[in-house]
């Protein structure tokens, strides 16, 4: 799975993800698995996170990529035979995962919304495009 997206003209309050989910939340700890990168302004000092959650147990990897207004940003998940996920962040490998769950069919998600109490206002992405396949042996 990969996608290209740029942060919109204010992040102020704001949660962005992308990736591969059960459900389509921003919220880490809801499904027992997925693999995806997120953003929170006010969490892992403005950075941008890949998550992964593998059998309920949730890992939340630092990209040392602060997350910026009007910025693009590609984002790549790879799953291996192995069920092994590498997550690639601007070219960059930033974490590899176990071995995820045998069977889970994931969903790609991409969500902007406003955090909890956070101030309302207009808070946008904009997705240049998203691609997803499967390697047939």
């Amino acid at each position: 799975w990969e996608c290209r997206l740029r942060a919109g003209a204010s992040i102020v309050d704001a949660i962005i993800w992308a990736g591969l989910k059960l459900t389509n939340t921003a919220v880490v700890a809801t499904n027992n698995d997925q693999v995806f990168f997120r953003y929170e302004e006010g969490v892992n000092a403005g950075e941008w996170e890949a998550i992964s959650s593998i059998g309920g147990v949730d890992t939340a990897t630092d990209t040392n990529v602060i997350a910026a207004i009007n910025t693009d940003y590609h984002f790549v998940i790879e799953i291996a035979a192995d069920r092994t996920a590498k997550f690639y962040l601007n070219g960059v490998l930033i974490y590899t995962t176990t071995a995820l769950t045998n069977a889970t069919d994931f969903i790609p998600y991409i969500g902007v919304e406003v955090q909890g109490g956070g101030a309302a206002g207009a808070k946008a992405i904009s997705v240049r495009g998203q691609t997803i396949s499967r390697n047939f042996a």
